[in-house]
């Protein structure tokens, strides 16, 4: 009778637990839509960075957004300088933007971004030079009545190289 008590309580624990893991993993319809939307969204910024396109900019920026970098906060109007100014001798080349993850953060959405980034530059030799940049950046977005914004964005990690390609599978797949 122990035996029997002692299966049926491993098989009830058994069962739950399976249970509550499958419901943790399972987007609801919010989360769904909002990946959806999130996923979209950066890919239409990444061909806004490649073009220094400062009317996406403006328009997928809330007003109150901001970039927390390790060092510093940045507000909206250095930040949309920042990437809407060519820089000379440089050409930003690729910006290609993943969702990695999508959770609900109080009103929003906080989603876990990787970004690769490829551009050419001319030293002040006259060598022509590419960069390779990976970021990792946790950005929150929020749907205002139609609208979905960026609120913030959090650069988590960053690493660059110069001239040769990441030594990562990841970098020469293209985005969604």
């Amino acid at each position: 009778m122990r035996r029997f008590r002692f299966w049926s309580l491993f098989a009830f624990i058994l069962v739950a637990q399976t249970f509550l893991v499958a419901q943790q993993h399972q987007p609801n319809a919010g989360a769904i839509e909002a990946r959806r939307v999130i996923q979209e969204g950066n890919t239409e910024w990444g061909k806004a960075r490649v073009a220094h396109d400062r009317a996406t900019f403006e328009k997928m920026l809330a007003p109150d957004f901001y970039v927390q970098l390790p060092e510093k906060k940045v507000s909206r109007q250095e930040f949309m300088d920042l990437i809407s100014t060519r820089r000379p001798n440089t050409k930003l080349t690729r910006f290609d933007p993943i969702v990695l993850t999508v959770d609900p953060a109080g009103d929003g959405w906080e989603a876990v971004i990787l970004e690769r980034l490829e551009s050419e530059r001319t030293t002040t030799e006259g060598k022509s030079q590419k960069i390779f940049v990976l970021y990792v950046t946790k950005d929150k977005w929020q749907k205002t009545g139609e609208k979905w914004q960026i609120h913030s964005s959090a650069v988590v990690s960053n690493e660059m190289w110069t001239d040769n390609p990441p030594p990562l599978s990841l970098w020469t797949s293209e985005g969604p």
